[in-house]
């Protein structure tokens, strides 16, 4: 049999510290100490990892910490600025950043722990199980309160932001696209419904458009017969005839799209007076062609007049063909399906020299790699 060895000497070094009354050489840890150390070892670990916070522009799927992660597509400039516009869209309306919604949000959260601690606190020291109940109750109750008071608002605008920034537009950069353009209230959307599968809404306002709308068209081209590659249409937020500093962040987003995206470019236009009367006149709509034609001139390109059906203005013939020159240009009318095909003929000539241009970017990044 094992027996247990005879304690040393003086006894043990425990009961030697209790005969002459040191402390105990074994510190008893609070409750739920252990968790709470355990918990701030990986919130260390994690700014460690994460280094500062970001202070760019808001991105639409930040890492911890905010910092875009590496190895992101390159569409994502298009979709970091979609972001940001709609935050800074959304600070226009109550007066409040993001930076400030999320430090409302920790300062009320703070103040809702020191709370719930306290009234943990008096559930644990009632005299009575029936004292403890109450105190939870009214707890609970006060609690509710204090969230109301400090968070609701704060969280539910985060909340918000985070609906309005699904709709930053997922843009595929390996797809030929082509994007229209043009004055508010000259016939985008209905060109979209029209050549492609995006269903957006068509009023006959300005800016009806507040996005960028997604379309689909599925084509063949030379070299894949029979094989139809899905292309995208994008329906985008209207322009007006004003420096950049004046535009608002609809506008803002237009140019983005066509400054970070290889896409084709349909310039739409509405001589019939009827978009002047509301927010772009002619010689305006003109003006906006000439400067996005000057900024993007290597574009495959095409000038579309829509709303024929409704006639042109006096001299606006004679204008157009001063401004566009020998550039290809097309009349439309989509209520009497005039000019229909011959536009998708010319979209689809434009695909294909974009795919022409996603293919040489991508033989050169293989032979890059």
């Amino acid at each position: 049999l094992h027996r247990r060895p005879p304690p040393p000497p003086g006894g043990t070094p425990r009961q030697r510290d209790r005969r002459h009354g040191a402390a105990p050489r074994v510190q008893r840890r609070a409750p739920g100490q252990k968790r709470r150390e355990r918990a701030a070892a990986r919130a260390e670990a994690r700014r460690d990892e994460d280094g500062p916070p970001h202070e760019g522009p808001v991105y639409p799927a930040p890492r911890r910490g905010g910092r875009v992660p590496a190895g992101v597509p390159a569409a994502a400039p298009l979709r970091a600025g979609g972001a940001d516009l709609t935050a800074r869209a959304r600070q226009k309306k109550d007066g409040l950043t993001l930076g400030d919604v999320l430090d409302e949000i920790h300062e009320g959260r703070k103040e809702l722990l020191l709370a719930g601690k306290d009234w943990g606190a008096r559930c644990k020291m009632a005299a009575t199980a029936k004292e403890s109940v109450a105190a939870l109750e009214e707890g609970e109750r006060a609690m509710y309160g204090l969230f109301t008071e400090l968070a609701e608002g704060p969280v539910s605008g985060l909340l918000q932001l985070q609906k309005e920034l699904r709709t930053v537009p997922a843009v595929r950069l390996d797809s030929p696209a082509v994007v229209l353009v043009g004055a508010p209230n000259v016939g985008k959307s209905s060109i979209v419904r029209a050549i492609s599968s995006a269903l957006p809404e068509v009023s006959n306002y300005p800016f009806t458009t507040r996005g960028m709308t997604l379309g689909h068209v599925d084509l063949s081209f030379a070299g894949s017969p029979g094989t139809a590659q899905q292309c995208q249409v994008m329906d985008s937020p209207g322009l007006l005839a004003r420096p950049d500093g004046e535009r608002n962040e609809m506008e803002a987003l237009t140019l983005a799209a066509m400054a970070h995206l290889p896409t084709a470019v349909m310039y739409v236009m509405d001589l019939s007076g009827g978009a002047g009367d509301r927010c772009s006149s002619i010689e305006d709509q003109l003006l906006i062609r000439q400067e996005v034609r000057s900024r993007f001139p290597r574009r495959p390109w095409i000038d579309v007049v829509s709303k024929i059906d409704l006639g042109l203005w006096e001299d606006a013939e004679e204008k157009l063909e001063a401004t566009i020159g020998d550039d290809p240009c097309i009349r439309l009318s989509i209520q009497e399906g005039v000019g229909v095909e011959e536009l998708q003929e010319a979209v689809a000539d434009m695909l294909g020299e974009v795919r022409v241009v996603l293919d040489a970017m991508r033989a050169a990044k293989a032979s890059g790699e």
